[in-house]
């Protein structure tokens, strides 16, 4: 199996298992073998999850990939730190579309920093 293959699996696994444990339902996880890039999707079975688990599910597969030393690429992780500074902000899904939309045009080299990329995309 390919790095980038390997390291998307396990990113993703990280977010199925941090969701699953807080009683969420997991309905398909998908790995692209173009780019390694991933994505899991849920069902809350709630209303509303609580905010912490929302955080949690999203550096899960960040945290996955350092526990089992399975990189990726740069870009890797991302959409999901951007996704937590959303959350911690407040604010709607409307922008936070707009701002994962805008970060992922961005050349891979502004990608690494995501304090950076957020902060540069916060004029949306």
């Amino acid at each position: 199996m390919d790095r980038a293959l390997r390291g998307a699996a396990y990113h993703e696994a990280g977010h199925a298992i941090v969701g699953w444990s807080g009683r969420w339902t997991v309905v398909k996880v998908e790995i692209s073998t173009g780019e390694g890039a991933g994505r899991t999707c849920f069902n809350h079975n709630k209303a509303d999850p609580p905010f912490r688990n929302r955080v949690a599910v999203c550096f899960a597969g960040t945290v996955a990939q350092a526990m089992f030393n399975a990189p990726t690429n740069e870009r890797s992780g991302t959409a999901d730190q951007l996704m937590a500074a959303v959350l911690m902000e407040g604010l709607d899904n409307k922008t936070c579309g707009a701002l994962v939309m805008r970060v992922n045009s961005m050349p891979r080299r502004s990608c690494v920093n995501t304090s950076r990329a957020y902060t540069a995309s916060r004029n949306i």
